[in-house]
């Protein structure tokens, strides 16, 4: 609903998480516009994010005994010019996990969805519009998202936006007492016009990949993100996938170390590869880690 209370307005402003050049119907910005007769007072303000009005639907089922909740909206968010001559609207699309990812089965527990599903969403948006996989940097000057829990994500020049753990103070000032909400709010370029362009694909290859696992040993203040990067910039033309799946902290390691592992796949169309192609892969990417991150394999 676009009509909000001003609490919500005033605790969920708009953010401009880096405009997409191309979509001026994307770039936030302005004062709140105030209705001027209201219905309510907790409907008099137009709001100018998406994640209050999600919020309120997350409480409402929650009120009502359903806490497991997963729920999106694209819609738009509101400003007036601060001489109130002009408004403006900018669309994102929105979403609030809550509750349960998986039900409790006689063979595990009840799994609670955390910040990689919300990732996972926004990794799927990504791909089905013909996007580069989505890139996160810290995020810790939003006071309205957990500390050490938030990011901002961006998609080459396509997606901007925030993802995070609600804050626990405003969770409980909400009424949110069914565990841990996790938010995403997006700028996603060619939203308003509703439809996706038409998907291109690429023919797999024939031929078999080749797998290898790096564990890289690097400081605890290098950001994995860094170091994937270094491993894509250093790994060739060969160099199909990069995924991290595990991180140890602990002995033998010193106390300011951590162990990164990724799996890197190989390949190439047209033909096998040889294992000296791979293992030339292999030294240029860690001749590449320890000269950007300062890496160094884990035997």
């Amino acid at each position: 609903m676009a009509l909000v209370s001003p609490r919500m307005v005033e605790r969920f402003p708009f953010h401009d998480d880096g405009a997409l050049t191309d979509e001026p119907e994307q770039c936030a910005g302005g004062r709140p516009i105030t209705v001027t007769n209201p219905l309510s007072s907790q409907h008099s303000v137009m709001r100018q994010g998406l994640l209050g009005s999600l919020l309120e639907v997350v409480s409402t089922n929650e009120r009502h005994g359903q806490t497991d909740v997963a729920i999106f909206e694209i819609g738009k968010g509101y400003g007036a010019a601060e001489d109130g001559r002009s408004t403006h609207e900018w669309w994102r699309l929105a979403f609030a996990l809550t509750g349960r990812a998986e039900a409790p089965a006689w063979n595990r527990p009840a799994r609670p969805y955390d910040l990689d599903d919300a990732k996972g969403v926004i990794e799927l948006v990504a791909a089905r519009l013909g996007l580069a996989a989505p890139r996160y940097a810290p995020l810790t000057d939003d006071p309205r998202l957990h500390p050490g829990r938030a990011a901002r994500v961006t998609a080459a020049d396509a997606i901007a936006g925030r993802v995070g753990e609600l804050h626990p103070v405003d969770a409980e000032v909400l009424g949110l007492r069914g565990g841990h909400v996790i938010v995403g709010e997006l700028a996603i370029a060619g939203l308003s016009g509703g439809r996706p362009s038409v998907p291109r694909v690429a023919a797999p290859s024939r031929h078999p990949e080749v797998e290898r696992d790096l564990a890289v040993i690097v400081d605890e203040g290098v950001e994995a993100e860094r170091v994937g990067d270094a491993i894509v910039r250093h790994g060739g033309p060969l160099l199909l996938s990069v995924a991290l799946f595990d991180i140890y902290r602990g002995r033998p390691l010193a106390d300011t170390e951590r162990s990164l592992a990724y799996r890197l796949s190989f390949g190439a169309l047209e033909r096998t590869l040889t294992e000296d192609e791979v293992d030339a892969a292999i030294a240029a990417v860690t001749h590449g880690l320890a000269a950007d991150v300062g890496g160094r394999l884990r035997t």
